[in-house]
């Protein structure tokens, strides 16, 4: 079922998108050539990506602090509450924070 899934416009009869596929593709890699990427996937993550590894760093920095910030304050909270429902022994969970750099 798969294979004919994946298969249904290739099959060489009327319905067969091949050639569009072919032509879409070489017509991507011309615009992208054009705008002085080398391939199309270059051109359409370029608006996406951070342009160094120290702004994609910088870019995860700025969302791993706030979220570490708010995950020790979450914890807090839980630690503060009283347990309500005492889990069988197999099943005991442990909050605990783990070393950070």
């Amino acid at each position: 079922m798969y294979e004919t899934y994946t298969t249904t416009a290739s099959h060489g009869d009327e319905w067969d998108n091949s050639e569009n596929i072919r032509n879409i593709l070489l017509l991507r890699q011309q615009k992208a050539n054009l705008l002085g990427f080398n391939t199309y996937a270059d051109y359409a993550v370029d608006p996406y990506m951070a342009k160094t590894p120290k702004a994609a760093e910088d870019l995860l920095m700025s969302l791993f602090r706030p979220a570490i910030k708010k995950v020790d304050e979450e914890v807090a909270d839980m630690l503060m509450l009283p347990p309500t429902v005492t889990p069988p022994s197999s099943r005991l969970a442990t909050i605990t924070t783990m070393p950070r750099r």
